[in-house]
């Protein structure tokens, strides 16, 4: 997803799920294949940290695609940061950067969340 308009019918839908990491909103597209946005806010970190978590968060996706349900649009959002961010495993500022930031872990966070969020839109 890159348009704006795209955006915006995922967030209209109002199907969330988040953990202590992401936040995924969930919609469907009504095509054969899933689709995945990424909106990172400044909050963050500066521009190198931003990029570097979309392009995490959109391995994840890739390297999980085939075990994801068809047919949605996902739209990835961070947590917003708190002081005890690096408790719970959140990257923070020059961590993302440094250490490969736990891709496992993103994966992880990726298919639960998606998973939850897929129950909600097919239940409601």
């Amino acid at each position: 997803m890159v348009k704006n308009s795209e955006f915006r019918a995922v967030l209209a839908q109002r199907k969330r799920c988040n953990d202590h990491l992401l936040v995924v909103h969930m919609a469907a597209n009504g095509l054969a294949f899933s689709r995945i946005g990424v909106s990172i806010g400044r909050a963050q970190g500066n521009a190198v940290i931003r990029n570097r978590i979309k392009r995490l968060v959109r391995e994840a996706f890739r390297l999980n695609q085939r075990e994801l349900p068809c047919g949605l649009d996902i739209l990835v959002t961070m947590c917003k940061p708190r002081q005890s961010a690096s408790r719970h495993g959140i990257p923070t500022g020059s961590s993302v950067k440094t250490s490969s930031y736990r891709l496992v872990a993103m994966n992880d966070s990726l298919l639960k969340l998606v998973g939850l969020c897929h129950k909600k839109l097919l239940y409601s």
